[in-house]
């Protein structure tokens, strides 16, 4: 219950550490020029608290933005000017953002892989509906979110794996079938059967069932390359990973220490053994990790590597490094029970994938703003079960520790969680607060701000350009009475932004009717298959129609994308040309001649006019 439950507020109710960061960054601008020290955050330290001083004594507010306490947790780790910042999202952020994305969405799906996974580990004869089920659930991950398809797949070929093996879970009646199989030369045939059988099962499932889509799907983002920008340090590592790393290190520091124990007590009775010439070895001395039982070996090993990467620049190697390898350990260490390899084998995929965001990126991705941003989502979950497990785990191990350490431990623990804790309720109600019409009151309805919101926009991307603010009840009125009596789904005419996430395409965005072309990055990256010209050809064609005089050139391009609607309201009247806009109503009152299309008005109020394109 305690792992279930953890694993629940690890994995969506807590936040990073994000917002404690937020407050001691605060607290720091607060407390003036830092003096040179040489012990580590010493000087902060100090600023931090001469910053606390100023807010208790004295009343003084921080020095924050109102989105900060939601934004500044999924975007905190730091980049080189000119660089796209890493994406450090959470569940939380993203069910209080009402961020409807792929990695939203499949959500369900990888824990519901996971859940396959550990069944598959604790079954040694697997259902085959469960292998349906896995090949549904994991196929699903692919035209869903693609980053995810190859990572729980490996989890459910290894869970298989696991299951079927058994090798771990010796001294029970099928173990010792295993072994007895095993002596007459057939058991390992018959085990690697049953895996190939069903590894292919899953993996044949997970493609078939989805075999439409596969065979018409083009990925723009096919190649990865070296990345040579920014990297993240060690300590902000720890402030996104922090919470659910510190009981899961606690675990392995224990399983390494009972591991090299029981390998001693083996060797001991071996030499015993060897000694007295009562009995044959007992200890694998020919095994591959035979080298590896020494700890000292294997932490001069961790040292070197975590030092050369450290070297070259790759900071979370202090952190992923340690505890990969010895994750890695656990993974193969013999007589690991199955269930503890595949948590061992999540912490280690999760740790190998935050390493590699910080030596390579997926090519043509925003700086690493992407690659960080879907492989840590991998990470978040994966360490928030292994973590949660962990939690319980040690729970019970702690009984038998000092009274001091075991509260010290619980201590440190519920600090961390309180850390975590603090998201939600400050994101919940900067959220609410960050408004973009502060007369708007409380309401389900998403379009409700613009009835008496104002966005300042226009042109100030254009060279010469004046921004103007531009009043929105007159489009929300439009919209709805879109949404109440244009049937189908017609494709319609809207004027363009200069950049994203500007008021532009806010016709498309609330009808849900196809328009000629989105914003432009956006429209590009999803089709990343076709060359980015194609984009912009059509944003040339959209700013000419509105642009130009000629009706006749207007009146080719409607005809080219099959235009049934064409909207003008303040925003188009803030980016074009008034001569180019007035030549809709011209075409509306002259009618069809020649080559030009007749435009019929449909709607007319508070300065938004509708055309609808006849012929």
């Amino acid at each position: 219950m305690l792992a279930g439950g953890m694993g629940l507020v690890f994995t969506v109710v807590l936040g990073n550490l994000g917002v404690v960061h937020l407050i001691r960054t605060a607290l720091i601008a607060l407390g003036g020029e830092m003096f040179p020290s040489t012990i580590p955050v010493f000087a902060e330290t100090v600023a931090m608290f001469r910053g606390l001083w100023q807010v208790i004594a004295h009343g003084t507010s921080l020095p924050l933005r109102i989105e900060a306490w939601y934004w500044h947790p999924t975007r905190i780790i730091p980049a080189w000017p000119g660089e796209a910042g890493p994406i450090t999202e959470f569940p939380a952020f993203t069910f209080l953002y009402g961020d409807l994305h792929a990695h939203m969405i499949a959500l369900p799906l990888t824990l519901l892989a996971l859940a396959l996974a550990v069944y598959w580990m604790r079954s040694r004869r697997p259902t085959w509906l469960s292998l349906a089920l896995g090949g549904l659930a994991i196929g699903a991950l692919y035209p869903t979110n693609t980053w995810d398809y190859p990572t729980y797949l490996v989890l459910g070929v290894v869970g298989l794996a696991l299951g079927t093996w058994r090798m771990s879970t010796s001294g029970t009646r099928g173990d010792k079938e295993t072994r007895r199989q095993g002596d007459k030369g057939t058991g390992g045939a018959r085990w690697l059967l049953g895996l190939v059988g069903r590894v292919v099962g899953l993996v044949g499932l997970s493609v078939v069932l989805y075999l439409p889509y596969l065979q018409h799907y083009a990925a723009g983002y096919t190649s990865v390359e070296m990345w040579r920008g920014s990297r993240t340090p060690a300590d902000i590592y720890l402030w996104i990973h922090g919470i659910v790393l510190f009981p899961l290190v606690t675990r392995m520091v224990i399983q390494m220490r009972n591991v090299y124990c029981a390998h001693r007590k083996s060797q001991i009775a071996n030499r015993r053994s060897r000694i007295s010439n009562l009995q044959p070895p007992t200890s694998n001395l020919h095994s591959p990790f035979s080298i590896l039982h020494s700890p000292f070996i294997l932490l001069l090993g961790v040292i070197v590597v975590t030092v050369v990467m450290v070297g070259l620049g790759y900071w979370v190697a202090a952190v992923v490094v340690p505890v990969g390898v010895i994750a890695a350990y656990l993974l193969l260490a013999p007589g690991m029970l199955a269930s503890r390899r595949l948590l061992w084998l999540m912490a280690g995929t999760s740790m190998a994938l935050c390493l590699a965001v910080e030596v390579i990126v997926l090519k043509g991705d925003i700086s690493r703003m992407n690659t960080v941003f879907k492989f840590y989502l991998q990470v978040w979950t994966l360490l928030s079960v292994a973590g949660a497990v962990s939690l319980a785990w040690v729970r019970e191990r702690a009984l038998r520790w000092r009274a001091e350490w075991r509260t010290l431990w619980w201590i440190g623990m519920g600090l961390l969680i309180l850390g975590g804790a603090l998201f939600l309720p400050y994101g919940i109600r900067a959220r609410a607060v960050d408004r973009m019409s502060p007369q708007t009151g409380l309401t389900l309805d998403g379009m409700a701000f613009a009835r008496t919101g104002t966005v300042v926009d226009g042109t100030p991307g254009q060279e010469g350009g004046v921004a103007q603010e531009i009043p929105l009840a007159g489009d929300y009125a439009a919209i709805r009475w879109m949404q109440d009596n244009v049937p189908g789904s017609p494709v319609i005419l809207e004027g363009l932004g200069y950049r994203e996430y500007l008021w532009a395409n806010r016709v498309s965005i609330y009808t849900g009717l196809p328009a000629v072309v989105g914003w432009r990055w956006h429209q590009a990256q999803q089709r990343a298959a076709l060359p980015d010209s194609m984009v912009d050809w059509r944003r040339n064609d959209v700013d000419e129609c509105y642009n130009t005089p000629d009706a006749a050139r207007a009146s080719e391009i409607l005809s080219r994308y099959g235009v049934r609607y064409v909207y003008v309201g303040a925003y188009e009247r803030a980016y074009y040309d008034p001569a180019g806009l007035a030549k809709f109503e011209e075409m509306a009152r002259m009618g069809t001649s020649g080559a030009v299309r007749t435009l019929r008005v449909v709607y007319d109020a508070e300065g938004v006019r509708i055309y609808e394109v006849g012929g």
